[in-house]
């Protein structure tokens, strides 16, 4: 484990030949002992770094005998952990389809897991996606969600990858998001982005709908983004709940309207969640 770390070092630091001598000896250490779960954590770190060197057919050779060490362990939470690597060949290997929907299903995968670490990664992977596709909104949206869970971490590493993938989404093409939507939110259409054109009925989910209206006030009064117990108030006005009740009805509430086709119009911010800047309201 210590050739690991210091593996990942030498990753960091770009020196990406020392760090595949040490996730080796460190593979070869591992092997010795039977231990599965230390050999896929090698393997996959070996991964990481092809990936970074542009090797793509080891780097798929090693996360795959890193994924069968782990099922081997019955390590659940690593077949999970390294989710991020197969997102990151798709991408690198250029078929983006598949990378954003590798990342759709990783993602969920992830946070079942309660892994803070590795959804800071999926969002950076989703971050980098949307931004070789010139989606700048989505880009945006995904990169202050993952520096937002990345805080209190204390990881060099990823403090490192979110300063690169920052840069990588500043330089994506800037495109205005348009959304329309009537007085009550029955019916919205947002245009632009990558989608294109997304039609959202919620006619039938008053909740959502009022969340919707809340945002697009503050935007239009440039006032920030709303926070949860404001975002709880909207959507379920006077309706007293637990407190852990109600994080987990705002959490899903924002979570489905970005699955329902606002996932780049909806950002996460340091105030809780506000739509983008980019974001054009029209009637």
């Amino acid at each position: 484990m210590a050739e690991q770390a210091l593996g990942l070092v030498d990753h960091a630091r770009r020196d990406h030949e020392a760090a595949l001598g040490r996730f080796l000896r460190s593979l070869a250490a591992a092997r010795q002992v039977d231990d599965e779960r230390a050999a896929g954590i090698a393997l996959a770190n070996r991964a990481l770094t092809l990936i970074a060197i542009g090797d793509l057919d080891a780097a798929h050779e090693a996360y795959e005998a890193a994924r069968a060490s782990f099922v081997a362990a019955g390590d659940r939470y690593h077949v999970a952990r390294i989710l991020p690597l197969e997102v990151a060949l798709a991408r690198a290997s250029g078929d983006l389809d598949a990378a954003e929907a590798r990342y759709a299903g990783a993602l969920e995968a992830v946070r079942d897991q309660d892994d803070l670490a590795g959804e800071v990664e999926l969002l950076l992977e989703g971050a980098r996606i949307a931004a070789v596709r010139r989606s700048r909104a989505r880009a945006e949206a995904r990169l202050a969600e993952a520096k937002l869970v990345a805080r209190g971490l204390e990881d060099t590493f990823l403090a490192a990858e979110l300063e690169d993938v920052s840069r990588e989404v500043a330089r994506a093409e800037r495109g205005e998001l348009t959304l329309r939507l009537d007085a009550e939110a029955r019916a919205i259409e947002l245009v632009g982005g990558a989608a294109g054109r997304a039609k959202i009925d919620l006619s039938r989910r008053a909740a959502l709908r009022r969340i919707v209206l809340a945002l697009a006030d503050r935007h239009a009064h440039g006032r920030g983004g709303l926070a949860p117990e404001e975002v709880r108030e909207a959507g379920w006005p006077g309706e007293r709940m637990r407190p852990e009740s109600a994080s987990a009805r705002v959490y899903m509430a924002i979570r489905r309207l970005r699955a329902l086709g606002l996932e780049e119009a909806i950002v996460t911010t340091d105030d809780g969640y506000a739509l983008s800047a980019l974001v054009r309201i029209v009637p």
